[in-house]
């Protein structure tokens, strides 16, 4: 839950960066006051690194906070196949969970019960399953 926390402020954090620098290069470019020719480009490369940040990590990570608040994520039983466990990526079929790797460790070939936000994939909880299932 903590890194799902800290990878919305961050995004936050770093979206608001990039409208305040944004706004500032537009003010001088509605001045007139650039110094160089390639400032005039400065507002075009912003906003598209600013499009980029926020279709992928801002609102994602924003709709859902208001899942993880509602206690609405995603519940799965996974089992990882050989080379499905990254440094902070688990790759269960075609999607890409994210996780902390201080908090949980994965190994393959486990069966684990996975809570996941629905669209970020940030991992909130981890249940190994066990070998031995009671029938």
């Amino acid at each position: 839950m903590l890194f799902f926390i800290l990878s919305l402020l961050i995004s936050v954090i770093l979206t608001t960066v990039i409208v305040t620098i944004l706004t500032k290069t537009l003010t001088v470019n509605w001045e007139r006051k650039n110094r160089h020719p390639l400032s005039f480009l400065m507002p075009v490369v912003l906003t598209v690194i600013l499009l980029y940040l926020s279709v992928t990590l801002t609102v994602p990570c924003l709709l859902d906070s208001v899942a993880v608040v509602a206690k609405t994520c995603i519940l799965e039983e996974i089992t990882l196949e050989q080379g499905a466990v990254g440094q902070m990526t688990v790759q269960v079929g075609e999607r890409l969970l994210h996780y902390n790797p201080r908090q949980f460790k994965f190994a393959a070939g486990r069966s684990f019960r996975v809570l996941y936000t629905p669209r970020s994939h940030f991992i909130l909880e981890v249940t190994e399953i066990g070998e031995n299932r009671i029938q």
